[in-house]
């Protein structure tokens, strides 16, 4: 693998805008991909020089099928890291 050709960094909320921009303005040959990040994996580093408590999960845009995303919010009274 090769490390990107573009970074992105503090993004906005959504990138649609940007990336619909991106791609009429530069043409075909343009390809933007999607990528997998697993922000539990962030949080477990953060939470090794401080103490955090994970109580609240929101979740947007998970494809359940080729048409459909499904939204979700999670809340606990505990650390949901036990049950991730």
């Amino acid at each position: 693998d090769s490390l990107p050709v573009m970074q992105i960094t503090n993004p906005p909320r959504t990138l649609k805008p940007f990336s619909q921009a991106l791609v009429k303005n530069l043409g075909l040959g343009v390809s933007l991909e999607e990528i997998d990040i697993n922000p539990i994996n962030w949080l477990n580093e953060i939470s090794s020089s401080v103490n955090i408590n994970l109580t609240q999960l929101d979740i947007s845009r998970v494809r359940v099928s080729d048409y459909a995303t499904a939204k979700m919010q999670i809340i606990g009274s505990s650390d949901l890291r036990k049950y991730y």
